[in-house]
């Protein structure tokens, strides 16, 4: 029983922590609930499905002699490992379990990703609402300081803010939106 878990422990949590550097969200993000909901469970099918494999593997002659851990930690990593196994690409499709996990995993990121643009959004918006273009600006161009990016990180964040800022395509209201998210989540709508 307990390598089963640490197998499922394994994969889970590394399924965990992949969504997790896939999305970024503000903490104070609306839905934030449903989003976590929806990335645990994800981990927790491939938890379940680490606990299979270890039932089909915990009677090969292979695992006999070893620790239950150790058959546990093995096979948790070997689950990630099998489940993007391509056997061969078929007229650009792969065949392997690849396919079934790459049909999981977009499923359930499709679902995930809608939820975190509607929070995003709707996060950006009451943040610009409370301040001026002025004020965005200058917080988004501190914002790298605080960071620990590179000068050359910063100098591009620099000139990200000011195409942004300087861009007369851009309604005001746009402008507030790109930096609001960019100070909540760190990260640059694509600007031209």
């Amino acid at each position: 029983m307990l390598g089963a878990l640490i197998a499922a422990g394994v994969a889970g949590l590394a399924t965990f922590l992949e969504v997790d550097q896939a999305f970024t969200f503000p903490r104070k993000a609306p839905r934030r609930t449903e989003i976590w909901l929806l990335t645990l469970a994800f981990a927790l099918v491939n938890a379940v499905l680490a606990i299979g494999l270890y039932a089909l593997l915990s009677k090969a002659a292979i695992f006999a002699s070893a620790e239950t851990w150790v058959r546990g930690l093995l096979v948790g990593a070997g689950y990630l490992s099998l489940v993007r196994l391509k056997f061969a690409t078929v007229n650009g499709q792969p065949f392997g379990f690849e396919y079934f996990f790459d049909l999981a995993r977009d499923y359930a990121y499709k679902r995930i990703r809608r939820r975190v643009g509607e929070a995003r959004l709707a996060a950006a918006t009451k943040y610009a609402a409370a301040r001026s273009l002025a004020d965005l600006i200058e917080a988004a161009t501190l914002q790298p300081l605080f960071n620990e990016h590179d000068s050359d990180q910063q100098a591009e964040i620099k000139a990200w803010i000011l195409r942004v800022a300087e861009d007369n395509a851009a309604t005001e209201e746009a402008k507030k939106l790109m930096l609001a998210d960019f100070i909540l989540c760190g990260s640059r709508t694509s600007h031209k």
